[in-house]
């Protein structure tokens, strides 16, 4: 469902929260063209990262009342127009839709939500650039969550101004193709523009060793933390090096260079148990130490 190039044509998705946990549920923007340098969205559920965690995916969890994008978090989620600015939580059973579009003026692309038919207003504006990318509904959860995913035509409350559910996309793409005469015999699809897969690990080029069981920690990267003075102490680290000690302390190691050294700076003085549960990825675990 790739955004039209139309100012104000979006697209909308509805979902419906069954157990009301953590998930991070948004958008990813996608290249359109081969391009070596371009950032691709590559979730791990290794490190805990998944939609909202790098710069090129946008994300709203309704249990921590927070949206995401490029390893940073932001307090989000108050009705529009309502007296009181107390940021809502969701719950079981509750109705979140989502919706991605260009701005009137087609210069931004707009990201927001809403919760049960009440607006909570625009999370993301993206300065919409070249036409080389795409934007396609996504969502990360965590062990256990469960989402139902409703792509329309019907939806539960009112689509947002200048949107149309996936589902319409996908039927004018479809009246498209016989109207240009084109075989309804089904054809092997091209994934030119689908999001890209992750790609299999390659055991033999994997600079951390394996775990030997679930509850295994992965190889630790010597660094003690306490003899940095500084954020920019650690940028002298480099990205590979920032990435491998936050594996190696179960800490999520999305984002740019600049993020990375934050987050592991702020861990600074702090007992690995008050470690905020924020940055804290899948492969966390207290260490136990025995005598």
């Amino acid at each position: 469902a790739k955004l039209k190039e139309t100012p104000n044509q979006g697209i909308h998705i509805e979902y419906t929260i069954q157990t009301a946990g953590l998930a991070q549920i948004g958008w990813i923007r996608v290249p359109t063209t081969s391009k070596d340098d371009v950032e691709i969205f590559l979730p791990n559920s290794d490190t805990g990262d998944g939609v909202g965690d790098d710069n090129v995916s946008f994300g709203y969890d309704g249990s921590r009342k927070l949206k995401f994008n490029g390893g940073t978090d932001t307090a989000y989620g108050s009705v529009q127009g309502s007296k009181e600015k107390e940021l809502v939580e969701w719950n079981a059973g509750d109705i979140l839709a989502s919706w991605c579009r260009r701005s009137t003026d087609g210069k931004t692309i707009e990201i927001g939500y809403l919760l049960n038919g009440n607006d909570l207003g625009v999370a993301f504006s993206i300065a919409a650039g070249s036409n080389d990318f795409g934007y396609y509904p996504a969502l990360s959860l965590n062990l256990g969550e469960v989402v139902d995913i409703n792509l329309g035509p019907e939806f539960s409350h009112d689509v947002k101004e200048g949107c149309v559910g996936v589902s319409h996309l996908s039927k004018t793409s479809s009246d498209e193709s016989h109207e240009e005469g084109v075989s309804s015999k089904p054809e092997a699809k091209s994934y030119d523009d689908a999001p890209p897969q992750k790609r299999p690990r390659d055991e033999d080029s994997m600079t951390m060793s394996r775990p030997a069981s679930a509850n295994a920690t992965a190889a630790i990267d010597t660094f003690d933390l306490n003899n940095c003075s500084s954020v920019q102490e650690l940028l002298k680290l480099g990205s590979d090096r920032l990435k491998s000690i936050l594996l190696s302390m179960g800490i999520k190691c999305g984002g740019t260079p600049e993020q990375r050294a934050d987050r592991l700076f702020s861990l600074k003085g702090l007992r690995r148990e008050d470690y905020p549960q924020k940055v804290r990825g899948k492969n966390f675990i207290l260490w136990i130490y025995t005598h």
